[in-house]
């Protein structure tokens, strides 16, 4: 058995915490106007949107449990707390949520690329259609019941257990480690690279169809909503290189020591909010329609209900509507 040391570096957390003071707030505004206009307008409740909801939710979930796990133990009679009632799957999910939330994460961006790319590239056919056309019910237990699965590899280390609760290092057999990390690396390897191929492939389709209808607006419409989740796939990079060099160190332990793969394990909550965090944002400057009902709803003005007169299926096949989301 090893330790990993997770606590003497502190500027990752710091970093942590103001970006949390500043995107907090601003991502649950988001998701509480997406919820309400789901409730109200026919538009919102398209695949895309269900998926950014749930996408959402990963994100502000995964904040919360490392504000919980993780920046809690600083405080003494938490800390203690947690020592004493370890046993209790405490120590484990210290360890273990950390993968259950890139999974979750990472399933969450290739359902939305392959969204945008089946509505852009064959808006017309009735696979896209289907899609646009399915259950609420059913996206939202795919995207959480596929990554749950995949994470069943790490949720089951039950034997993790803490030093000691001064330190509150976590002592984890070393082929844990390996056997995690190298599965990490796997699973936002493809994920990064899968998704940056369909973005070119995203990209060539979009050109090809602004050269043929340059004033578009329901394709600059897609187009926009793409690049959204473009940067998201983009800040998905850094937690792409934090799996990368974490397993580079964990094969590597004996040459290097613990410092690398403790302080790897540091900066995670800097990648992962970075990942988290840039979603509100992209959605606030690249959506302007969502934009302005947020407006609205922070000054306290009802929120705008617009009637289509094209059915969604029609929408749907002809990107000749916002439903087309």
């Amino acid at each position: 058995m090893i330790t990993e040391y997770l606590y003497a570096v502190r500027w990752p957390t710091y970093i942590w915490y103001g970006m949390s003071i500043i995107s907090v707030p601003i991502y649950l505004i988001v998701v509480i106007c997406l919820v309400k206009l789901r409730r109200v307008q026919k538009n919102y409740n398209t695949t895309f949107y269900t998926l950014l909801l749930q996408h959402s939710i990963a994100d502000l979930f995964t904040m919360f449990f490392y504000f919980v796990l993780m920046s809690l133990r600083e405080v003494q009679i938490i800390r203690q707390f947690y020592f004493d009632y370890q046993e209790y799957y405490i120590a484990p999910a210290t360890y273990t949520t950390t993968y259950l939330f890139i999974y979750i994460r990472c399933f969450g961006i290739i359902l939305l690329t392959f969204q945008r790319f089946v509505i852009i590239t064959a808006s017309s056919s009735d696979f896209a259609h289907a899609i646009q056309e399915a259950s609420t019910w059913k996206i939202v237990l795919v995207y959480w019941s596929v990554p749950c699965l995949v994470s069943l590899v790490a949720l089951k280390h039950i034997e993790i257990r803490f030093d000691s609760p001064i330190e509150m290092n976590l002592i984890i057999d070393k082929s844990t480690i390996m056997k995690n990390t190298v599965m990490g690396l796997c699973v936002t390897s493809f994920t990064f690279f899968t998704c940056t191929a369909v973005y070119i492939l995203i990209a060539h389709s979009i050109r090809k169809k602004l050269s043929s209808s340059p004033n578009s607006r329901s394709l600059r419409r897609e187009t926009l909503v793409a690049l959204q989740i473009f940067i998201l796939l983009v800040a998905f990079f850094g937690v792409f290189l934090y799996c990368g060099f974490l397993n580079y160190f964990s094969m590597n332990r004996e040459e290097f020591g613990y410092g690398p793969v403790y302080f790897m394990r540091s900066i995670y909550p800097v990648a992962s909010g970075m990942l988290s965090y840039v979603n509100p944002f992209c959605i606030l400057f690249l959506n302007k329609e969502f934009s302005t009902q947020v407006r609205r709803m922070i000054t306290c003005k009802e929120l705008v209900v617009t009637k289509t007169s094209t059915t969604l299926s029609i929408a749907n096949r002809g990107l000749t509507n916002v439903a087309t989301y």
